[in-house]
């Protein structure tokens, strides 16, 4: 069942700005096998992020984009690959009134 692959979050923080704002809600398929250039839920060691997902072509390495460049790149290799499970894939924002 399809719909049991989606669900709705709200974004904390401004690290996407100005594609996604703090407070805004996203629509997330929940799929670990992302793409690069997908914005994606990542669970780090068990700290939340989104970002936008970038890998070589043999997973060697990972790193996670934000759109604000207030903010640093996140990259991942090694053996702490292990510590990174991609929670799911932003299929479309939800803007609050």
């Amino acid at each position: 069942n399809t719909y049991n692959k989606l669900d709705i979050i709200r974004v904390f923080g401004d690290s996407m700005e100005p594609y996604i704002s703090n407070g805004e809600f996203v629509l997330i398929e929940k799929e670990s096998n992302a793409k690069n250039g997908e914005t994606v839920i990542a669970n780090i060691n068990g700290e939340i992020f989104i970002k936008k997902f970038q890998s070589d072509p043999f997973k060697t390495w990972v790193k996670l984009l934000s759109d604000n460049t207030n903010y640093q790149d996140i990259h991942i290799e090694g053996d702490n690959l292990d510590l990174l499970k991609i929670v799911g894939i932003v299929r479309a924002k939800i803007k609050p009134f």
